[in-house]
């Protein structure tokens, strides 16, 4: 994270929100599927604490959520739609994020990065610095430490575990943020074990942010590419999951420089009009150049 933010000094200029362009459709790769952008809704609050949100998590009727900031707290709110379409966000709930002691989670170990909500209402949120994965039973509550991969230890400071997935099932899916060897390498946590099946190419200058399992039971990833002072470019791709590999790899979403703001979390579902919608949210950095606001994109 002080990588990044040192990096946002010279990203000012796009920082500086535009007139939300509604009906801007994402520049697909090679003629794969299109994702069009529904909304571009800010999200402002004068609490202390608000913002640094990196995780998304939206309830299956898309009126719900949970946002994971990655400085140490949990926040609920209420979508507000107009049929299917974003049009407003507010909060409902701030909750600090405790540690496995019960004690408020350290300044040094706060950099909560993916958050994945299971069938049980539990969360599972995955750490950048001293790369771990617990799981919240409830917000506020107690976490519990999962076991850690051995690969964990030597993955970069500042490119660790930053998107988290979670199958119908309870399996968790994880990778770093950062590329190894050119791929990103997902690590799979079932019955009480990590294995690392397969990995995703990594693609150009892009690094993974997060990841969902949609309603269609494929695997979404948000990558972000940060172009000086251009702003953020962000890319959203889908595979389809194997129990030994990924197939069927396609680009939805793909903007210019500048499009959004530092687009972190990714929530996938499905509208009561069963459209697939991608909710992703920005991390403002806590920088009075950037917002908070989320984003909505949906699939044919």
């Amino acid at each position: 994270m002080p990588r990044l933010i040192c990096a946002l000094a010279a990203a000012i200029l796009p920082a500086i929100p535009l007139a939300t362009p509604l009906a801007v459709a994402a520049a697909p790769a090679g003629g794969e599927v299109r994702a069009t952008l529904s909304s571009v809704t800010p999200w402002e609050s004068d609490t202390p604490g608000h913002g640094g949100y990196s995780g998304i998590e939206v309830t299956a009727d898309g009126r719900r959520f949970f946002a994971l900031s990655d400085h140490g707290t949990l926040a609920s709110g209420a979508l507000d739609r107009e049929g299917a379409r974003l049009t407003g966000v507010g909060r409902t709930g701030l909750w600090p994020m405790a540690d496995t002691a019960g004690a408020p989670v350290s300044m040094r170990l706060r950099d909560a990065e993916g958050l994945a909500l299971a069938s049980d209402g539990s969360l599972y949120v995955s750490f950048e610095r001293d790369p771990r994965i617990w799981r919240y039973a409830r917000p506020g509550a107690r976490p519990t430490a999962l076991p850690r991969h051995p690969d964990f230890a030597g993955f970069n400071a500042n490119g660790a575990l930053e998107a988290l997935a979670i199958t119908p099932d309870g399996t968790l899916l994880t990778m770093p943020e950062d590329p190894v060897a050119g791929r990103f390498p997902v690590y799979r946590f079932a019955d009480k074990r990590w294995s690392q099946p397969f990995a995703i190419p990594a693609r150009g200058a892009f690094k993974a942010v997060e990841a969902d399992i949609g309603p269609d039971g494929r695997l979404y990833l948000l990558e972000r590419r940060l172009a000086g002072p251009f702003g953020f470019a962000t890319r959203v791709r889908r595979f389809t999951l194997g129990e030994t590999a990924l197939s069927g790899e396609q680009t939805l979403v793909e903007t210019r420089p500048g499009t959004h703001g530092n687009l972190e979390g990714l929530s996938v579902w499905r509208d009561p009009d069963g459209r697939t919608r991608l909710t992703m949210i920005a991390d403002n950095n806590f920088l009075a150049i950037q917002r908070s606001q989320i984003v909505e994109y949906v699939l044919p």
